[in-house]
């Protein structure tokens, strides 16, 4: 069995509200004004970039709910997703430059497509059934490459500032 095309038995009122709060919870997200005074523990640090790939791999996946259930086997997907979220990430990275003390990068606008780009191979490779183990060692390597991504932004702390946002 498929499980992502299980996905959309979900009622479409579901799959709306689930897109609709996705969105909320990114533009709440993006008004949270920062806390003066120096940088974050390095855990809360962490979780907070983490938190870039889970909303926006979130956002990702209801944005496809809305879509047909081979969506993510076409290449135009994943052009248009992916854009639509660097977008979003730059706009949020605007607001972001807007509110007090607060952070903004190109490296967040990286992590916010990594988050898409994790969901996007996810629901590519759940759209067929697939066995337990080449499905475990996918979802490890995707782990690996967003902890680590994570990592590096976490222990470089240097950024790539956006031009205009300077």
């Amino acid at each position: 069995m498929a499980l992502y095309p299980e996905l959309f038995r979900l009622p479409v009122r579901v799959r709306q509200l689930l897109l609709g709060l996705s969105i909320a919870i990114i533009v709440a997200a993006s008004m949270r004004p920062g806390k003066a005074g120096g940088t974050p523990p390095w855990t809360l640090d962490f979780t907070l970039n983490l938190g870039h790939q889970f909303l926006y791999g979130f956002f990702t996946l209801c944005a496809l709910l809305r879509l047909h259930p081979r969506a993510p086997l076409h290449r135009q997907t994943w052009i248009a997703m992916l854009g639509l979220v660097f977008v979003m990430g730059v706009l949020d990275e605007w607001n972001q430059s807007r509110v007090g003390e607060r952070g903004v990068g190109f490296f967040d606008v990286i992590s916010d497509c990594l988050g898409c780009f994790h969901i996007l191979v996810l629901t590519r490779w759940f759209s067929e059934p697939r066995r337990l183990g080449p499905s475990l060692r996918l979802m490890a390597g995707l782990a690996v490459l967003g902890l680590g991504w994570n990592l590096f932004l976490v222990e470089s702390g240097t950024d790539i500032p956006i031009p205009f946002l300077d």
